[in-house]
């Protein structure tokens, strides 16, 4: 018998950024960002006075003119920040495909607004019953999709006198999506944006860089992150054809003294330029959408580096930012997910013979592995 489906959400969400470009701003959100035990593993009693006394003192000033260089590119008169302006965009065209009023869909930032405790709250106050998230991170790391694991349990733990909790879980199904890094659909909306730049690939003197952002080394031990980077890279030039030197995958955005994963994209893209490559393109297939490490870090900082070290063209290739193939990848994640739960939930509540139930379950097994892509969302539970 069918049952109506419960009222559900959907949380995308992303790393944060400052609430303006400004000193005070820039140095709310890396005060928050930066004190996170999953972002910065050092012992607390190390790293909090050399990030009060040190960092929060000199970087903010310098970040400014940083921030406000891309500021201006998207949002309203005012401007906005590019990671939380395609986060809200991409909320609004994914509930238009979804095109179900028993689902909201929400944008939320680790760190920063709107913060993963308003979007909670939001979905829980319009009556939701199942709340699905997913990091927008295809790739899994404890320092983002860990990052925000912990933030949503922290989020519901502060709601629970509203929203109570029982055996450790809230009254409500909440599950997230671990990662996407080898999904047909997010390898294919790579592919395209990547498309126009094959032929110019199969010259000598042309390279693709795929930069994702890098990791602590002592962190990636732990982590998949590393094995799921490759496998992103090898799908999108395999699917390309692309030669197996015509590409390369490096790390960005390292900060502090230690090691972290390597060859850095700064070092590669200034070696290109001086062993004679002449045209270099670069894509970031770990930022769904373009934030100051792409915009700045790649297309200003890194392009200069390589133009000074004797290259002639530098392309940066967008992020899938709003795009309707990124729009549509993470409504098909998010149906897939709700379509594996919905027939594992008919299976658990079939009360027929033993025949019947043995083949409810095995059509049960064939969603679960009918995209090897996608494993099934796990469910969150909180500490009371």
């Amino acid at each position: 018998m069918k049952t109506t489906p419960p009222k559900r959400g959907l949380l995308l969400i992303n790393l944060g950024t400052p609430d303006a470009p400004t000193e005070d701003a820039i140095r709310r959100y890396l005060k928050e960002f930066l004190s996170d035990p999953k972002v910065v593993t050092l012992p607390r009693w190390i790293w909090l006075p050399i990030l009060k006394n040190i960092i929060l003192r000199a970087r903010p000033a310098r970040l400014v003119e940083r921030y406000q260089s891309i500021w201006t590119t998207s949002g309203d008169e005012d401007g906005d920040s590019p990671i939380r302006y395609f986060g809200e965009q991409l909320a609004e065209k994914v509930a238009l495909v979804l095109d179900d009023s028993r689902i909201e869909v929400r944008s939320a930032m680790t760190y920063g607004a709107p913060s993963i405790s308003q979007a909670l709250e939001s979905l829980m106050s319009s009556g939701v019953e199942d709340i699905l998230a997913i990091p927008l991170f295809p790739q899994n790391a404890t320092a983002t999709t860990g990052a925000i694991a912990a933030a949503i349990k922290r989020s519901i733990a502060k709601l629970s006198d509203r929203y109570p909790i029982e055996n450790g879980a809230p009254a409500f199904a909440l599950s997230m999506v671990d990662d996407y890094h080898d999904h047909p659909e997010y390898i294919d909306a790579l592919c395209a944006q990547l498309a126009p730049y094959r032929d110019n690939l199969n010259e000598p003197d042309c390279k693709l860089i795929l930069s994702y952002h890098g990791i602590p080394m002592s962190q990636s031990k732990k982590d998949p992150y590393l094995e799921q980077c490759r496998t992103s890279s090898e799908l999108i030039t395999r699917t390309l054809d692309l030669p197996p030197d015509s590409w390369e995958m490096t790390f960005q955005s390292r900060f502090g003294p230690m090691r972290w994963l390597s060859p850095y994209t700064d070092m590669r893209i200034k070696a290109l330029g001086m062993s004679g490559i002449e045209h270099l393109i670069v894509a970031c297939p770990g930022f769904a959408v373009d934030c100051l490490e792409t915009l700045d870090e790649i297309n200003v900082e890194n392009r200069e580096y390589f133009l000074e070290a004797g290259g002639t063209t530098f392309t940066y290739v967008k992020a899938l930012n709003d795009k309707q193939s990124h729009v549509d990848l993470l409504s098909s994640l998010a149906k897939q997910h709700w379509s594996h739960a919905r027939s594992h939930a008919d299976v658990r509540a079939s009360s027929v013979a033993a025949s019947a139930s043995s083949n409810a379950n095995r059509s049960s097994s064939s969603v679960a592995t009918r995209s090897t892509s996608l494993k099934p969302a796990a469910a969150i539970r909180v500490k009371k």
